[in-house]
Order: structure tokens, then C-alpha cells, then sequence
């Protein structure tokens, strides 16, 4: 199991991570990408691109620019890429 984290994170609480790094199996594997938000994950650049218009998403929204969006895009990439070599790969 890959688990890629945002380090600036406005929508997940402490509480949910925890929550979730609780429910997975020992030797999951964490990456926490820099410069990173959680909406960033879905494409998200401005607050016009957001579904719900709720505080939490909007201060996610608007804490990155979107070149740092874009490098977080790329690098999940990356991250996902290498983790499935490693699977297929050994």
C-alpha cells in the first residue's frame, strides 16, 4: 500500500490521518510530498474549480499557486511510478 501525503494539507485534519495510517497493514509505504495541498491532488487551481465552497477548501485551494499545484501533480507521478516498479519489480 502507497500512501501520499500533502504536507500543506488544509482539508484532512490530524485526526483523519492518524485515522487512516491506523487502518493500514504494517509495511505500507508514506510519501509526503513538499510544497503539497489536498486539492491539488484533484485538479483543483482555483477556488472557481471547487465543487464545494467550503473554508477548508477554500484556504486548501488558495495555499499553493499553481506551479506548485503543477510540481505536486508531477511528482505524485513520479511517486506512484517508482512504488509500482518496486511492486512489479522487487
Amino acid at each position: 500500500v502507497l500512501l501520499v501525503e500533502a504536507d500543506n494539507d488544509k482539508v484532512r485534519t490530524q485526526d483523519k490521518a492518524n485515522d487512516t495510517k491506523a487502518r493500514l497493514k504494517d509495511g505500507y509505504v508514506s510519501k509526503v510530498l513538499k510544497e503539497a495541498n489536498h486539492t491539488a491532488f484533484a485538479q483543483i487551481d482555483v477556488e472557481d474549480d471547487l465543487p464545494i465552497k467550503l473554508p477548508n477548501f477554500i484556504d486548501d485551494v488558495n495555499a499553493t499557486t499553481i506551479e506548485q499545484k503543477n510540481a505536486q501533480r508531477t511528482e505524485t507521478c513520479t511517486v506512484v511510478l517508482a512504488f509500482l516498479r518496486s511492486v512489479v519489480l522487487g
